[in-house]
């Protein structure tokens, strides 16, 4: 989540091998831009996050899909800010069964 999910796609971009796939929540992508193929992707981002912009994420997501042939799954959560999971609620629980899916689905 945020810094750490910029922290992990770095890390496969600079050629990190073995991961089975990325779970990216609130990150910032900024001018990042992945070549070849990278593991699969779930990127989850609010909607109205003010730290890492969703038009950021937007792009990022665009640009990954651009380059690789696995799947990249964008979930932008309307109304969410940064940190949208920080809490139990109902949002967050179906981004915690989003994520138990997608590791299932690449496992």
């Amino acid at each position: 989540s945020s810094a750490g999910a910029n922290l992990a796609i770095r890390a496969v971009c600079d050629g990190e091998t073995g991961i089975a796939g990325l779970i990216c929540r609130y990150g910032y992508y900024g001018d990042l831009a992945p070549g070849g193929d990278l593991p699969p992707m779930l990127v989850v981002h609010g909607e109205k996050d003010i730290l890492a912009s969703v038009s950021d994420a937007r792009a990022f997501v665009e640009r990954v899909r651009a380059v690789s042939s696995r799947p990249v799954i964008y979930a932008e959560l309307s109304g969410a800010h940064h940190d949208f999971d920080m809490f139990e609620s109902i949002r967050s629980a179906a981004v915690s069964e989003a994520v138990e899916q997608f590791t299932a689905r690449v496992s």
